[in-house]
């Protein structure tokens, strides 16, 4: 990870993460590339790719590629808000007394996660 100490953030980044299974995933993120929100998913017979999948403009329609052997298949999804969506899941969330601790617990692994980069590539 790259930190920028007059930012006080981390301004991109990589890491390779593999569980008890053997799989692997790949990450990166970098607030000075090319904006895509992109992910892929690569398995043994084939790859999802879902673009712009995350912070989509209103209105926008993202695309899911999948692909296996000679087949590739193109979907477009409909438009939707997520900002919109956030804000209504929390509305409800406040308004159904429903218990936080599992949205909690989720920000903490993140956040350990996170801080467990850092510490592996200071």
């Amino acid at each position: 990870m790259k930190y920028d100490d007059d930012l006080g953030v981390d301004i991109y980044g990589d890491a390779m993460f593999k569980n008890n299974t053997e799989q692997i995933a790949q990450v990166s993120f970098g607030f000075n590339y090319y904006y895509q929100c992109n992910y892929e998913l690569l398995g043994t017979k084939g790859k999802l790719v879902v673009e712009r999948a995350f912070t989509a403009a209103p209105g926008f329609r993202p695309t899911v590629r999948l692909e296996h052997q000679d087949l590739k298949q193109e979907f477009t999804l409909a438009a939707d808000n997520h900002y919109v969506n956030m804000c209504r899941f929390f509305a409800r969330t406040v308004r159904n007394g429903e218990d936080f601790q599992v949205h909690w617990d989720s920000l903490i692994s993140q956040a350990k996660l996170l801080d467990a980069i850092r510490k592996e590539t200071a």
